[in-house]
């Protein structure tokens, strides 16, 4: 194997494995972001509760009408919760989704540029050039429809958790009466 072509090779390999750093520095990140998110909700929730049942208590809520409410209350805070999680969980998928398709994309490039190294003629550069834009092209366009799937697979998840089974007549956000 000539000297360049090992170089390239060389280079190739360091850039995949600093392409898959990357997507673990992010997953990471965002595994560390849900669990943030998640410790926020809770907390938020717990803050939330509280203050409703006092807030219940200072209006003179009481009996069935103030555990209505408060019933009410912790229903829409759970709702959003599950929301916020099944949305933490979509971010993660698309971003793995991004850096998955990232690392395929460069290696793609790679070999791509690895193909432009070895021709030999302006016809094969051509050649060569314009099939690696081509590739691009339709991997752009393919990318572009996975990530738009998986984000309305995503919206349609978190709207169900607010708005509960497609069967239920009743949404799962309630307004205090």
């Amino acid at each position: 194997m000539p000297a360049s072509a090992k170089n390239i090779r060389d280079q190739n390999l360091a850039s995949i494995e600093s392409a898959r750093q990357v997507a673990d520095a992010t997953r990471q990140a965002a595994e560390t972001t849900q669990e943030t998110i998640r410790t926020a909700i809770d907390a938020a929730s717990r803050t939330l509760q509280s203050s409703t049942e006092q807030f219940t208590r200072s209006l003179g809520f009481s009996g069935r009408q103030g555990e209505e409410l408060a019933l009410q209350s912790t229903r829409n805070l759970e709702a959003l919760s599950e929301c916020g999680a099944v949305l933490m969980r979509g971010f993660q998928e698309i971003s793995r989704e991004w850096m998955s398709l990232a690392q395929h994309r460069l290696q793609k490039n790679l070999e791509g540029v690895q193909a432009l190294a070895s021709c030999q003629t302006v016809q094969d550069v051509v050649v060569a050039q314009t099939e690696l834009v081509r590739d691009n092209f339709q991997q752009i366009v393919e990318n572009s429809r996975q990530i738009a799937e998986t984000s309305v697979k995503v919206a349609d998840e978190a709207a169900q958790t607010l708005t509960g089974p497609k069967e239920s007549a009743r949404p799962r956000l309630h307004r205090a009466a």
